[in-house]
């Protein structure tokens, strides 16, 4: 998306980020994995978040997960978020 261009990086959406922190809390999985199942998930995406990229996003969001329920202005009735994990394609 970047390429040839000047001025600031691609920086992935704070919406992006809260639902790799989903996966991530979900599976209960560390960053690192966390970070293999983007890679491989993730082919479309025109740059995919390294491990400190990921790490560094999560913790500056101010969101409290415990038991599925987000304290965080969203515009959503419930403050209930629902992702849906298709693993039919994680092969190599």
């Amino acid at each position: 998306m970047n390429k040839n261009k000047k001025g600031k990086p691609f920086e992935f959406p704070d919406s992006f980020i809260l639902a790799i922190g989903y996966i991530r809390y979900s599976f209960r999985l560390p960053y690192r994995q966390t970070e293999g199942i983007i890679n491989v998930t993730g082919k479309s995406l025109p740059s995919k978040p390294s491990y400190g990229h990921i790490c560094k996003r999560i913790n500056r969001l101010s969101v409290n997960i415990s038991n599925g329920h987000v304290n965080k202005d969203i515009d959503d009735d419930d403050g209930y978020i629902i992702i849906a994990a298709d693993s039919t394609r994680v092969s190599r």
